[in-house]
């Protein structure tokens, strides 16, 4: 797994509210500009472009590159759950500072590396990030929410408003990126970025922290309660346990897609200018489905049935046209239909979570993701090696067939009965 993959990994787990009877919306709007400004700060990585030829310019071979990503691979799983469970007990806006911490860390480092050692610990650091940053800032979202007007209804437009911004600073800093590496060195893009984490270190501190999650008998509650209510509030409910699973399994499709997606570039022997519009397209898809995201609603089954029509119709094309730009543009519609899925379950989640575990949970959900993305990953790569990458579609195929299902279980139970915060 690559560092710019990692990246794009906070985008899927992270517009303004309209004005309600007994609040205005321009005071849940400032309590949340500085989150979204962190948020821009955050995505400006200049080096995502040229993280390949830098790692090949200090020595990586693909066997080390393999090696990265098993440092990157343990760090977030181990750590998830644990940052959640610090962040309901301690300071959201305190884990959230600590994740940007780490990613400046990460960046410093990367920065600095001269060899395969060094760059793993940079490795290291974006895991430490990714990790912390998991679950804690949706959840800093729903809670203002609910403490300027106690209404959630539009949680998926709040959340999507920080994923547009997230994924167009991507596409912009990936252009900037790359001219900056053409003017001077693939280095300097990593020298370039610092200023902006340091940004989104200064704009976090600003934050007002919700309180909701604040038991009264904090000092009374230990650890191993805390772990206990974080977990039973999944494993003890059939209608948590359904959308976690079709969560984990939106974001491990998503991921696949980001790491897995040019490889069928490779296979076409498309040239290398297409990798770049490529790219582009993924990250634009993101933010497209960030913006729908409280536009499409699918509970509706005319919704739900045009969104599964395009992300099948996005399936078959993978694993039939051999066109760069077809498989290009059925990539990214199967992305976007992914995220406004994976955002409309996460307000689900939430909906039935209460403040006290929130983090936690959400952070869970994430790590399950993340663990099934992996030995998925493996079993595409043999499926690729020895067959093909169109062989490898029909895995892509049957997972999104299985997140679709999964969700529309959840939606439809949803129809029924409206979740109460």
């Amino acid at each position: 797994m690559s560092f710019a993959s990692g990246v794009v990994y906070i985008t899927m787990t992270t517009t303004l509210a309209q004005p309600t009877a007994t609040f205005p919306a321009s005071r849940l709007a400032r309590r949340l500009v500085p989150l979204q400004l962190a948020t821009f700060f955050q995505g400006m990585m200049l080096w995502v472009p040229v993280e390949k030829l830098f790692m090949t310019e200090i020595g990586f071979t693909p066997a080390s590159m393999g090696l990265m990503a098993g440092v990157y691979a343990i760090a977030v799983p181990l750590l998830e759950i644990p940052s959640g469970l610090l962040a309901d007990r301690w300071s959201r806006k305190g884990v959230l500072i600590a994740a940007t911490l780490s990613l400046l860390a990460a960046v410093a480092v990367g920065a600095a590396a001269t060899g395969v050692g060094v760059y793993l610990a940079s490795a290291a650091c974006l895991g430490v990030f990714i990790a912390l940053q998991s679950g804690t800032a949706d959840s800093i979202v729903y809670d203002t929410m609910l403490e300027e007007h106690d209404d959630t209804t539009r949680f998926d437009r709040q959340l999507g408003r920080l994923g547009m911004i997230s994924s167009t600073t991507l596409v912009g800093s990936a252009l900037i990126g790359g001219l900056v590496a053409s003017a001077w060195t693939p280095r300097h893009a990593y020298l370039a970025t610092l200023p902006f984490a340091a940004l989104a270190v200064v704009c976090l501190s600003f934050i007002r922290e919700p309180r909701l999650h604040r038991r009264p008998d904090s000092k009374a509650v230990g650890l191993r309660r805390q772990i206990h209510d974080t977990f039973s509030t999944v494993l003890t409910r059939p209608e948590l346990r359904r959308v976690a699973l079709a969560i984990a399994l939106m974001a491990l499709l998503v991921q696949m897609v980001i790491e897995f997606g040019p490889l069928w570039l490779v296979e076409l022997r498309s040239s290398p200018a297409a990798y770049g519009p490529f790219a582009a397209a993924i990250f634009a898809a993101l933010g497209a489905g960030s913006a729908l995201a409280s536009r499409i609603n699918l509970r509706r089954p005319g919704h739900r049935l045009i969104a599964m029509a395009g992300a099948l119709g996005a399936c078959a094309t993978i694993m039939t046209a051999r066109n760069t730009a077809a498989v290009t543009v059925a990539m990214a519609v199967l992305a976007t239909v992914l995220v406004v899925a994976r955002i409309q379950l996460t307000a689900r989640l939430h909906d039935n979570t209460d403040s006290t575990v929130r983090a936690g949970v959400a952070s869970s959900v994430s790590t399950v993701g993340f663990l099934m993305f992996l030995p998925l990953s493996i079993a595409f790569g043999a499926i690729t090696e020895a067959f093909g990458v169109y062989r490898g579609a029909w895995l892509v195929t049957a997972v999104t067939i299985a997140a679709l299902a999964a969700a529309t279980t959840t939606f439809r139970a949803t129809t029924e009965q409206e979740p109460q915060p």
